[in-house]
């Protein structure tokens, strides 16, 4: 074979080869960016679901931080579970006091009660000492704990809304 047609056939190989590489890395290139552009859009859906939802995961922060200032500050006479001390503290669990007087509940929280009350129609008398400490949130979160773990609510109590009630402590 001549020098010449050998040098042409290298040529050609050597486009057939140069042209496979760039198909290669276009392929590539398209591959990276369509799982770029999956990325992308998968992180867009999340943010919007998160966006839509942000109500959701302030509430589970407040029922966390509200369970472990409850079990600070309550649970040593209500009990971990609720469930008070026999005739002499009330329950939380269960407690039809919680919803009948729930405008309250931020009051009793900051400045204790004393005097009778009926809870579950079982009376008691003995007085709760006051938390006055507590900050606003503080009571907000101990309230949506006790709300969402005992009384059936799945709502959260804002900071605003217990800086209302007490304004209105008597």
């Amino acid at each position: 074979m001549p020098y010449s047609s050998i040098k042409k056939k290298t040529d050609f190989n050597q486009i057939i080869y140069l042209r496979a590489k760039l198909q290669n890395r276009i392929c590539s290139f398209f591959e990276s960016s369509l799982t770029h552009v999956y990325l992308i859009i998968t992180n867009i859906l999340l943010l919007f679901a998160s966006c839509q939802d942000a109500e959701s995961v302030k509430l589970q922060v407040y029922i966390s931080e509200g369970q472990r200032l409850y079990e600070q500050k309550c649970a040593n006479c209500h009990q971990k579970d609720g469930t008070g001390l026999r005739k002499l503290i009330p329950p939380l669990a269960q407690a039809d006091y919680l919803i009948k007087n729930k405008d309250q509940l931020a009051c009793i929280v900051k400045y204790g009660i004393s005097g009778e009350i009926t809870v579950n129609n079982q009376n008691y008398n003995l007085s709760m000492p006051s938390n006055e400490g507590l900050s606003d949130r503080h009571i907000a979160q101990i309230l949506t704990y006790i709300n969402t773990k005992w009384a059936g609510a799945q709502v959260r109590t804002s900071d605003e809304q217990v800086k209302e009630r007490l304004k209105q402590c008597k």
